[in-house]
């Protein structure tokens, strides 16, 4: 966030990092799924039979509202400060 509010050289490079950062970390808790995207994949490879079209919806909608609350947290940090 604060990499690419400066306009920095390497804001994909640091939001890279930091996501290859938590796959390695929290893969063996989450199975890395960290956006809907993710989760569809593994839906449609079929390569889990436990993974169902319920779980995968209960996924994609924690991490729905997972990334409106961190949005929400960002903007009550840095944006509320402008006003």
């Amino acid at each position: 966030g604060l990499n690419e509010l400066g306009h920095g050289p390497a804001c994909a490079f640091s939001i890279a990092a930091s996501y290859v950062s938590m796959v390695y970390a929290l893969s063996d808790v989450s199975g890395a799924h960290f956006n809907p995207a993710v989760s569809l994949a593994l839906l449609l490879s079929g390569r889990d039979a436990r993974f169902t079209k319920w779980k995968a919806a209960c996924f994609a909608g924690a991490q729905l509202v997972g990334g409106l609350m961190a949005g929400g947290t960002y903007h009550m940090i840095y944006l509320k400060k402008d006003e």
